[in-house]
């Protein structure tokens, strides 16, 4: 019984590591996945100041054309109009810069001033390996901690259930004439 109670403590004590390895992985995870939305905040960014220049400059074109009688006014307005509306939508990205970044100081507890000086070098967007060996699906999901969490939890359980048992046929057989 005691030997039994033992095994099923240790299985419940596996049962919790390997929840602490799942909430890990989804740590990981979202560490994961804020760190490429903020890379490709910073690289939308960068892609639209790069377009408010090239609209300026087509702005100014535009201008010297309407200026030298080569084109009409409607030009002008339609690149003021395009560039007034690609301005428009970068401070809309600079909140989103700012939330990614804290949201990232946050998943991995760090004070935003320390972080921001490590994202304020240029990052491009990370690239996925263009193929990825995993095994066998079998193994795959083995390796998964969640998996492996209700694996112990079973264990734990089933050892619970045989030391019941053996309580039930100890009090049968007491019970029993002899």
């Amino acid at each position: 019984g005691v030997q039994r109670a033992i095994e099923s403590s240790e299985a419940e004590l596996e049962a919790s590591e390997e929840h602490y390895r799942d909430v890990l992985v989804l740590l990981l995870s979202d560490v994961a996945t804020s760190y490429i939305d903020l890379c490709t905040v910073e690289e939308r960014i960068r892609l639209m100041r790069e377009n408010i220049t090239i609209q300026n400059e087509s702005l100014k074109i535009a201008g010297d054309r309407f200026k030298f009688g080569l084109s009409a006014k409607l030009d002008v307005t339609q690149a003021e109009a395009n560039l007034a509306i690609t301005r428009s939508l970068l401070p809309g990205l600079r909140q989103a810069h700012t939330a990614g970044v804290n949201r990232l100081a946050v998943l991995i507890g760090s004070h935003i001033s320390e972080f921001k000086s490590i994202m304020d070098k240029r990052h491009s967007v990370p690239v996925p390996l263009k193929s990825v060996e995993v095994g066998l699906p079998v193994e795959v999901i083995r390796a998964r901690p969640d998996v492996r969490t209700a694996e112990r939890k079973l264990a734990a359980l089933l050892i619970c259930c045989r030391i019941r048992k053996v309580a039930d046929w100890n009090r049968c057989s007491q019970s029993l004439p002899n």
